[in-house]
This record gives C-alpha cells, structure tokens and sequence, in this order.
C-alpha cells in the first residue's frame, strides 16, 4: 500500500471518529457543568458517573424488593444455556453483568443510547451496544428468547411508547419468547401533601415532554391490543420509603434522594424553583415520608409471545 493511500484512510477513520464524537455530543447539553440530554429529548436524567451509582444503588433496592431479577418464568432454560436475552435501556448495564454472571451459558446484551455500560471486563457471555431504539434495533425479527424492559416511561414520548418502543420490542423477540416491562408508579401510597405536590408535578412533567406518566394503569391492554400474547401477567411490590421503614425503607429514600439529584436542574426549572428553594422542597418531602408512612410502587407486566 503506498504512502498517499496510507494518509487517505488515516485521514478518513479520523474524520468518521470526529463525525461520531460531534453526533453523539448534540444529543447532550449542559446546565451547571450538569450533562444532561437535549431539550427535545424526553431523558430527564444526568449523564455521567453519579448516574451510574444511582442506577447500582435502585438495582439493589429492586433486587431487594422483588427478591429476584426477573418475573417470566423461565430460570431453568437460562440455567440449561443456549437462551438469548435482550436489556434494552441498560444503563449502566447491571441488570446484565448480575444475569450474565448468574447464568453463563446464556448470551445476554443490552443496548442503550448512552453508553453508561461497561466497555470492558464484562462476563464473556455479556455484551454492550450503544443505539437509539427510535432509529431502530440492529437485530433481526425473532433473535431473543426474552426482551426485558425496565424504567423508560421517562425515555419516551406516547407515540415513541406505542409506535416504536413496543414495535421492535416484539419484533425482535421469537415466537415462544417472552417479554418483561416493569415501571414505577408514579404515585405513591400514603401521599403527605409535600409529596403529593412532587408526584402530581412529575406527572406533569413527563406530560410537557409528550410522555405518559400513567402507562401502568393500561400496559396490560396495551400489550394484548398487539394481538401478540394469549395473556399478560401482571405483578406489583410495594417499598417503604424512611428509615421508619428499616434497612429498606432507608434504601428507598435514598432511591428518592437520588433521583431527586439527579433531575433537580430540568425539573427545578420546571417548577420555577431555583436550585435551593428546591432542594429545601425536597428535604421537606423526606422528613414528609417518615410522618406519612409512605410506600413507592412498582409494576411488572410480562407474557409469552404467539403467532398470529
């Protein structure tokens, strides 16, 4: 190969870096020396390693709460191998790491659009690809024997939800496959009134970015409307939030704490709050959560897919 035809494709690999740095970069802005997504994006949280500590600290509690990772029952064909499971919306990838450790003669990958995930060190059956859902899964139709989904209520407008979301989710898992959604409740149990201001305005929030904060009053119908499930199984678990709680109840709030952090620049600003008005806001709602006895609630929904 000559010089020049050296220099062209150095010249070219570098452009192609620099074309992917520049695309990945609009998709972000900055508030505070705060990362955090465009304001056409949905994403309301920060993007940097305070966020993948907050994604560890909620998987633990879920873990806590649930007592497993997982509804679909299907833990002995993970056990035997050969199984193919996608995470999309992976985050910082632990959901993964745990289920590929747990299970290694399964293939397990997560995507996400932001790469939060580990790019090294993983379990040889794990593996992390960084894509946007809305521009479509890089799989073909039927590749994964169980799709799990978890927390994109905030990720997605209705019409990405219903239209592009569930779409590929379908799409690309197999016929006998499964298929797992768990969210939040937005609201909580046992709402003071500090708290009730702070969910009705989450609500609220997501709503100003086109999203629907209430998919888990009709996922269940929404999922069968497919006409891709016989049926669907739902589940729910509650947590305490407050040390009244004990080592749960303190995990929880300090789940709330967290998210509270980690959306305090848009969400601030939503309410017209400045930093400290709302951060004072917050810290009312916490010494609200041991006198009201609050519990948060989460959702599971899941069902095995058919023909037509």
């Amino acid at each position: 190969m000559s010089e020049s035809n050296e220099a062209q494709i150095r010249s070219s690999s570098v452009e192609n870096e620099n074309e992917n740095y520049l695309d990945n970069q609009e998709k972000f802005r900055f508030i505070d020396e705060i990362r955090l997504h465009n304001d056409n994006s949905v994403y309301p949280y920060q993007q940097d390693d305070n966020e993948i500590d907050r994604l560890h600290s909620q998987h633990y509690l879920l873990r806590m709460v649930w007592q497993n990772n997982f509804s679909v029952p299907i833990k002995q064909q993970l056990i035997e191998g050969g199984m193919h499971v996608l995470d999309i919306g992976t985050g910082s990838g632990i959901w993964i790491l745990e289920m590929a450790s747990e299970y290694p003669l399964t293939t397990f990958k997560g995507i996400d659009v932001n790469q939060l995930f580990p790019t090294d060190c993983s379990p040889k059956n794990s593996e992390f690809i960084q894509c946007d859902v809305l521009e479509g899964l890089p799989f073909e139709d039927e590749t994964f024997d169980f799709v799990h989904v978890r927390f994109l209520i905030p990720a997605f407008t209705q019409d990405q939800w219903e239209n592009v979301l569930l779409r590929e989710t379908l799409r690309v898992c197999k016929i006998g496959g499964w298929v797992q959604f768990m969210e939040w409740d937005p609201r909580c149990i046992n709402e003071g009134p500090k708290i009730k201001t702070f969910t009705d305005n989450i609500m609220e929030f997501i709503k100003s970015k086109h999203g629907n904060p209430m998919i888990t009053e009709r996922l269940d119908d929404q999922l069968l409307s497919t006409k891709k499930f016989s049926s669907v199984k739902h589940e729910h678990k509650y947590c305490p939030t407050g040390s009244w709680g004990g080592t749960l109840g303190k995990m929880g709030l300090n789940d709330f704490v967290q998210v509270t952090k980690a959306v305090s620049s848009p969400f601030s600003n939503f309410l017209n709050m400045s930093l400290q008005e709302y951060e004072k806001f917050v810290q009312d709602c916490v010494q609200e959560f041991e006198v009201s006895r609050t519990y948060t609630k989460t959702h599971r929904y899941y069902g095995q897919k058919i023909s037509n």
